[in-house]
């Protein structure tokens, strides 16, 4: 009886000694878990490496619109009465008015109807301000006329379609990308037209519609200097080649010369079109 009395002691201890340590057990696993719980990843902001003000960015966007569309109707009047000279310094400056629309765009995230708009209303003026005195009454009137219709659709574009409700937030490289787009597209379509002015009788006609380009170039150049990595070296040698080339061709009066030079620009075009693509990640530019 005493033995058994010592053995029912005996399990009611290692009973006992059993729930201490389950319930031990208990506790750390819970206090283990807790953290886990509470710690919960806050949601990832975006990195903000370009910043615009919402208002600021709306108001660089509709004041060169605004200009675009005032120094038009100013053109028109200017190409009525045969006024070459101030025809070529209005048409200049719509051109330049396109440029900052375009510079002021680039923060947006949406360029389509920019390409579309402001890229031919800035090569359209380019070239009427290199070729005025030269066109004939009726091409100088229909060249009026298209910048006006652009003027209509890049006011209304910006008056009705943008909507910019908040700061903007860009990254280095999403910044990048959309000068990229805007400088390859105004260079490319504006060497379209400067192919169909060679055949012009005008001296410096072509000198001053190039000149436009290259000073593109330049600025693209530039823009590629704040890129995030060296391979945009490569693309900068190959705009150096397009501007060396263009330069070249300004000051040609032989149409063989002429076409060869032409011949060549469209290799570097297809050649810089390759290494944006294959640098930036991009489907199409």
């Amino acid at each position: 009886m005493k033995n058994q009395n010592l053995l029912t002691s005996r399990l009611s201890f290692i009973f006992i000694l059993f729930l201490v340590a389950g319930i031990g057990c208990s506790t750390k696993t819970e206090t283990k878990q807790a953290p886990a719980t509470a710690e919960e990843l806050p949601p990832t902001k975006p990195t903000c490496e370009v910043e615009y003000s919402a208002s600021s960015l709306k108001n660089a966007l509709l004041a060169p619109s605004e200009n675009i569309k005032l120094t038009v109707i100013k053109l028109h009047e200017l190409a009525e009465g045969h006024h070459h000279e101030r025809v070529s310094e209005q048409a200049a400056y719509v051109a330049g008015e396109n440029v900052k629309l375009m510079n002021s765009a680039a923060y947006l995230s949406n360029l389509d109807s920019i390409l579309a708009y402001c890229v031919q209303s800035a090569v359209t003026a380019n070239s009427l301000q290199a070729h005025n005195e030269s066109l004939a009454k009726t091409k100088l009137k229909s060249t009026v006329s298209n910048l006006e219709s652009l003027s209509d659709r890049i006011t209304a574009y910006v008056d009705r379609k943008i909507r910019i409700d908040k700061d903007i937030c860009l990254t280095n490289k999403k910044m990048l990308e959309n000068q990229i787009r805007l400088y390859f597209h105004t260079i490319n379509t504006g060497i379209g037209t400067v192919e169909s002015s060679l055949k012009s009788t005008c001296e410096d006609c072509l000198a001053k519609e190039i000149g436009f380009y290259e000073s593109q170039i330049k600025s693209f150049r530039e823009a590629l200097i704040k890129a995030p990595t060296s391979q945009y070296k490569t693309v900068s040698r190959t705009l150096a080649d397009l501007e060396h080339t263009l330069n070249e061709l300004s000051t040609m009066h032989d149409s063989e010369e002429k076409h060869h030079a032409m011949e060549t620009i469209e290799r570097q075009l297809d050649r810089l079109r390759d290494e944006l693509l294959d640098i930036t990640g991009l489907s199409r530019l």
